[in-house]
């Protein structure tokens, strides 16, 4: 009976020793083939904020990387990284091979390693057969974020022996086109394009324009309505940009200024600001949307009268409009920015000289400034400089060497400048080497580089 009581305990205990042994025999395979790379950080003594930069692991394709790049330069060639396993008593060694130096070591966690190019870590778990290979990328910018690359994209623009060339956008049944016109040896014309297709134009009959010359160069878009003014002193308006009609009970418009529109918040009206003949006397005048007009005050000897470069914005809450350069009556160059925010009071709000004089120039607001490219200055000459201004048009600087114009960009002025809030591109149609010159044939596209980042 005794025997029988110690073989039973005798059994038990060999049958619970066998589950243990059995049980840590598993757990020491489970851990043994478990490789993986659970956590990935960088440090450099000279990168700020590589300790914070967060790194995705992909353990299905074995990818480690940065989704945010590292500014454009940063030198990678030292780096410190802190490396964390799923279970780091399974890992055996640990063999890195660094593509920028050609070589492959046992890496002991603690040398700095060369991420100017990808580094591949080959992990062997404890077994010594089971291996987890990642490709791990420190992303850095390869082109300077602040730097604008301009490219050639049509040489071919439509229109022969063209004197002048205005491109505006405009909405057709929300659907967005630019809408270019000519002055030819035959006349004027109208050719149209997708937005986003702009070497692909159709020619479009226009009617309604009178014989004299239009100053295309005025053009307007207002409240949905394209407006032009001619030389024999009146104003044209179109609802689709082909028919036009003139504006009947329009005052004798000597120039079309440009537009201010309506501020909502404060229940300002919108005014299409001109230069009229009131009396004998050049006068400010302006219209608003439901065609009432309003007179101002005397134009200054020192306003432009043409070659004006016009841009409507907003500046705390208040809607305005600014002018840049241009010519007086009596032909002086200017290097002035007049402004307003009513259309028929004006102020000089910038004439101490920040950029040179000029006529011609293209303003529009991109990124977060007002940019003025070219124009053709008191004599002639035709420009290429770029201009920024971070303060609404009060002060100027002129553009360093991240954001110029290429070489092979032909000085110019007359250009239309079309700012695609979309791609955040900038497009330049045309421009004039010179007054007497004819309008050239290309168009331009610019972008800073950050502005396309994600895209």
């Amino acid at each position: 009976m005794e025997n029988r009581i110690l073989l039973f305990f005798t059994g038990c205990f060999t049958l619970l020793l066998s589950s243990c042994l059995g049980s840590d025999d598993n757990n020491d395979y489970v851990i043994g083939k478990n490789c993986q790379i659970s956590a990935f950080s960088m440090t450099h003594d000279s990168i700020s904020g590589l300790s914070t930069t967060q790194f995705t692991i992909d353990q299905l394709n074995g990818r480690i990387f940065n989704t945010d790049s590292l500014p454009y330069g940063t030198k990678v060639d030292k780096v410190v990284l802190t490396v964390s396993y799923a279970s780091s008593i399974s890992v055996g060694a640990v063999q890195v091979i660094q593509e920028a130096v050609g070589d492959t070591i046992y890496w002991n966690s603690k040398d700095s390693l060369d991420y100017s190019k990808p580094v591949t870590f080959i992990i062997t778990a404890y077994d010594g057969v089971t291996k987890k290979v990642y490709d791990t990328r420190l992303n850095v910018h390869q082109i300077e974020p602040d730097s604008m690359v301009w490219s050639l994209q049509n040489s071919s623009l439509p229109g022969e022996g063209v004197v002048s060339r205005k491109v505006v956008p405009f909405t057709v049944e929300e659907e967005e086109f630019y809408y270019m016109y000519t002055e030819e040896p035959d006349g004027n014309h109208l050719y149209v394009a997708s937005s986003g297709k702009q070497e692909s134009w159709l020619a479009e009959t226009l009617t309604g324009l009178p014989e004299e010359t239009v100053y295309w160069a005025q053009l307007t878009e207002y409240e949905g309505l394209l407006y032009v003014p001619a030389s024999n002193q009146k104003l044209y308006r179109s609802g689709d940009g082909k028919n036009w009609t003139a504006v009947s009970d329009s005052p004798t418009i000597l120039a079309l200024l440009g537009a201010v529109k309506e501020e909502t918040t404060a229940k300002k009206p919108s005014a299409l600001a001109v230069i009229a003949t009131v009396e004998g006397s050049s006068r400010f005048a302006c219209m608003d949307k439901s065609g009432v007009w309003y007179e101002g005050n005397a134009v200054p000897e020192k306003f432009p009268m043409t070659g004006f470069a016009p841009l409507s914005y907003n500046l705390m809450y208040r809607e305005r409009l600014l002018l840049a350069g241009g010519k007086t009556k009596d032909g002086t160059t200017l290097a002035d920015v007049w402004a307003t925010m009513d259309g028929v009071s004006w102020a000089l709000t910038t004439s101490s000289a920040m950029f040179t004089a000029r006529e011609g120039a293209a303003v529009a607001k991109y990124d977060t400034a007002f940019f003025m490219i070219g124009g053709l200055d008191a004599e002639g000459k035709a420009l290429k400089d770029i201009y920024r201004s971070i303060d609404n048009g009060l002060s100027w600087i002129v553009s360093d060497t991240l954001v110029i114009m290429p070489e092979e960009y032909n000085a110019r002025g007359y250009s239309s400048m079309i700012v695609d809030n979309k791609t955040n591109y900038m497009y330049l149609f045309g421009g004039k080497g010179a007054n007497s010159a004819n309008d050239s044939k290309e168009l331009w596209r610019g972008r800073i580089n950050r502005l396309g980042f994600g895209r």
